[in-house]
């Protein structure tokens, strides 16, 4: 997991939390899969990290392709399980920003 702490520079932590999380497209056991931001920065954090994917998403396609930094997941049982996790997050009250 990773603790944003009060008073973090969230600018600057954003791009760095994403490619921690996004890093092989989240599909590795190191890759980020708890955020804890203190309130007083939550909002702020949920843009910035809004902000990040919807920029990265420009980077999104095949491997193969140059200027491709994050690629397409590893089959469709992972697709679907990623589906069922955003639709799950959904029915509790998550909202999706990106």
């Amino acid at each position: 997991p990773a603790i944003v702490l009060p008073g973090s520079d969230v600018a600057a932590l954003a791009p760095q939390l994403f490619q921690k999380a996004m890093f092989n497209t989240g599909q590795v056991c190191v890759a980020l899969k708890r955020l804890y931001v203190h309130a007083s920065q939550y909002e702020e954090m949920v843009a910035a990290l809004g902000a990040e994917a919807r920029e990265k998403v420009q980077q999104l396609g095949d491997g193969l392709t140059p200027g491709t930094v994050y690629g397409p997941l590893n089959n469709a049982m992972q697709r679907d399980r990623v589906e069922e996790l955003v639709e799950d997050a959904r029915a509790d009250g998550a909202r999706v920003v990106a």
